[in-house]
C-alpha cells in the first residue's frame, strides 16, 4: 500500500475580487481525496481591490494567506513553493472554479512515486462577453492542445500538479517570465527528470476568460511576448529562422483576409453571425500576439 502523500494547494491571487468568491466556494467544497492531509496557501501579489478581504473571510478553514511584492504569476507561485509543506503542489489560478472531485482527481496519481507532472482538465466558464465566445471557441483552454504540441508539451499552468521536490529541484517557475511561464516549467521539469505528464480531465475546472476586447488585446500581447522568450531560450526545440517567419507571413494573411470575407459574408448573411465575430476577434488575437511577440524580440537582450 502506498504512503500518505499530503497536499499543497496554492493559489496566486491578483486584483481578483471578481472571481475569487466563485473559487473559494468550490474549494470549500471540494471531495475529499485519498492521499492524506492537504492545505491551502493563497498568495496575493499586491492587489489593490478586495482580494485580502474576501480570503481573509472566506478561505477554507485552515488557509494561509501570504504576500509577494514581486510581481508576476511566477513571483507568486515560488512564493507559495517556498511556504508548502506537501509533498504534491496542486496549482490552481484565481479566476478558475473547479468541480468537486478536481483536487482528488488531479493529485490521485501521485500515490505512484514516477510520477512528477499532472495536468487538469480545463473549459472555459459560460461566456458573456465576443471576447469570452472567442476565447471558449479558439481554445485558449483546451488542456488536450497543450499536452499535444510538438517539443514544448506543458501542462497549464491554471490547474496542474507537480510534485514539491521536483519543482524546488528546478528552481521553481521563472521569475521573470508572466507569461508562457508554464511552458518553461514544464520544459524544464521534462526534461531534467525524463518524465512524461500525466493527464486528468476529469480534474476539471472552468476559468474564466478575459471579459473585454482590451483585456484580450493584453492577453495575446502578453502571450507573443511569452513565447519570444520561449524562443530565445530554447533554440534547440523551438528555433526562429526564415522558415517560421514565412509561416507567420501565411497565418497573418490567412486570418486578416478570413476576417474581411467574413465581414462581406455577413453583410449578405452568407456567414453566420458567430462565423463573422470569430474571424474578427482572430484577427485582433494574430495582430496582438505578433505585436507583443515582436517588442519582447527587439529588446535590448534579445538577439536576432
Amino acid at each position: 500500500m502506498a504512503a500518505p502523500v499530503s497536499v499543497s494547494v496554492v493559489v496566486p491571487v491578483f486584483n481578483a475580487a471578481g472571481t475569487l468568491p466563485a473559487l473559494l466556494s468550490a474549494l470549500r467544497a471540494q471531495l475529499s481525496h485519498p492521499l492524506g492531509a492537504t492545505e491551502y496557501l493563497f498568495v496575493d501579489n499586491g492587489s489593490s481591490d478586495e482580494s485580502r478581504p474576501i480570503l481573509d473571510g472566506a478561505a477554507p478553514e485552515g488557509s494561509l494567506v501570504l504576500e509577494e511584492t514581486r510581481r508576476g504569476v511566477s513571483a507568486a507561485r515560488n512564493r507559495g513553493v517556498a511556504a508548502a509543506n506537501g509533498e504534491v503542489l496542486a496549482m490552481i489560478d484565481a479566476d478558475c472554479v473547479p468541480v468537486r472531485q478536481w483536487l482528488r482527481e488531479l493529485v490521485t496519481p501521485f500515490a505512484d512515486p514516477a510520477v512528477m507532472l499532472a495536468a487538469g482538465g480545463l473549459a472555459s466558464y459560460p461566456p458573456r462577453t465576443g471576447a469570452q465566445r472567442f476565447a471558449a471557441r479558439y481554445g485558449l483552454n483546451d488542456a488536450e492542445r497543450n499536452l499535444a504540441m510538438a517539443g514544448i508539451r506543458f501542462a497549464n499552468g491554471r490547474n496542474m500538479a507537480v510534485r514539491h521536490d521536483a519543482a524546488q529541484a528546478i528552481g521553481g517557475w521563472p521569475a521573470d517570465m508572466d507569461r508562457a511561464e508554464d511552458i518553461e516549467f514544464s520544459y524544464r521539469l521534462r526534461k531534467r527528470f525524463e518524465c512524461e505528464i500525466v493527464y486528468r480531465p476529469l480534474a476539471l475546472a472552468f476559468h474564466q476568460d478575459r471579459a473585454t476586447d482590451e483585456e484580450l488585446r493584453q492577453q495575446a500581447f502578453g502571450y507573443g511576448r511569452g513565447m519570444a522568450m520561449l524562443y530565445r531560450r530554447h533554440p534547440d526545440v523551438l528555433p526562429w529562422g526564415a522558415a517560421q517567419r514565412a509561416r507567420r507571413a501565411r497565418m497573418t494573411l490567412r486570418r486578416r483576409l478570413g476576417a474581411t470575407r467574413h465581414r462581406l459574408a455577413g453583410r449578405l448573411r452568407r456567414s453566420g453571425v458567430e462565423d463573422v465575430e470569430f474571424s474578427a476577434y482572430l484577427a485582433l488575437w494574430d495582430a496582438s500576439f505578433w505585436r507583443g511577440f515582436d517588442a519582447e524580440r527587439r529588446a535590448p537582450d534579445a538577439t536576432t
